[in-house]
């Protein structure tokens, strides 16, 4: 996986669904170009600045509001599919 990781290079706005922050340990292998923001995500944030989100339901976000979408270790935990593919 980390191999994978260190291919990827984070540009533009990018919306995180589920790190909670860049200390999540993939942010070691990423490669870091032009990055404008990130914004985090989680169900249930103890970090005010990480935005609410549940991925079994609908997304708060504009369509094409992201330039990346990062779902790294979010899959196995979730049941219901639907909203998250259609970002």
């Amino acid at each position: 996986m980390n191999l994978i990781l260190e291919k990827i290079e984070l540009n533009g706005c990018i919306l995180d669904l589920g790190s909670k922050t860049e200390k999540a340990s993939c942010y070691r292998f990423l490669r870091k170009g032009k990055i404008n923001k990130i914004i985090f995500t989680d169900k249930n944030p103890k970090d005010p600045q990480v935005v609410k989100l549940d991925v079994e339901e609908e997304f708060p976000f504009k369509d094409e509001e992201f330039d990346m979408v990062l779902a790294i270790f979010l899959f196995a935990h979730i049941f219901d599919h639907k909203f998250s593919f259609n970002i």
